[in-house]
């Protein structure tokens, strides 16, 4: 698992996340319904660690109730890392769209 920073919150929040276990760095955008403060869109740019060299790029968005992704630059043999790591982005993302009571139960 990965870690998600937060750099700033908005309606269109931008993020880092870094995976030292499988050597991925992603700058993450991502746009939350002003109503329900649920995911409604994500985007990211991905680059392979240990020399930062550009590892592709994924956008998702909501379509009838799920998230849809494209990916695009993305090696097949960083599928599995890849779609790892923005499973576990999505996951700290809705885990971060609670009310800071309930996170804390």
């Amino acid at each position: 698992m990965g870690t998600l920073i937060i750099k700033s919150r908005s309606l269109a929040t931008q993020a880092d996340y870094a995976d030292q276990e499988n050597g991925l760095t992603i700058n993450v955008n991502y746009n939350e319904d002003a109503t329900t403060s649920t995911l409604k869109s994500i985007n990211g740019t991905i680059y392979k660690q240990p020399d930062n060299t550009y590892g592709g790029n994924f956008n998702g968005q909501i379509q009838n109730g799920e998230m849809e992704y494209n990916l695009s630059g993305v090696k097949s043999k960083d599928m599995t890392k890849v779609f790892g790591a923005i499973e576990d982005i999505v996951e700290q993302i809705e885990a971060s769209e609670q009310p800071v009571e309930q996170a804390q139960e």
